[in-house]
């Protein structure tokens, strides 16, 4: 699974390159569906857009291999807003790196596995340009 992780940082890191920085991207294996795994991801570029989370599974599509592909479950885009969002921002603080979690939950979902590869704030454009 590491291997696949590997793999799923550096998509993360070309999609931030070519759409914009994720506030989270992870990937879960949910108690109920164990060997199967949700791919978590947050941006302020995707919000729920068809076209956008079209793009990402067909990148996905393109990056994985048949077999990798098909070990996911779903793509679960959760709002940039979300409540959950901000305390796991704090607690792991990552980018385009590994945090690996066991047995918690996470955005109200009993969790057994998780790789979170990025979990970060992401700034606005009056803030970048500022920075």
């Amino acid at each position: 699974m590491r291997k696949l992780v590997k793999r799923f940082i550096e998509i993360e890191k070309r999609i931030a390159q070519e759409r914009g920085d994720f506030t989270f991207f992870g990937l879960f294996q949910r108690n109920a569906f164990p060997g199967w795994w949700d791919v978590v991801v947050a941006a302020p570029w995707i919000e729920n857009q068809y076209g956008e989370v079209r793009y990402f599974v067909d990148r996905l599509k393109a990056d994985l291999t048949e077999q990798e592909f098909l070990q996911l479950a779903r793509i679960a885009p959760i709002v940039p807003d979300n409540p959950y969002l901000e305390d796991l921002q704090e607690e792991f603080p990552v980018e385009h790196g590994i945090v690996e979690v066991w047995n918690r939950e996470l955005f109200g979902v009993e969790i057994r596995h998780a790789y979170i590869i990025t979990c970060q704030k992401v700034k606005g454009r009056a803030e970048a340009v500022a920075a």
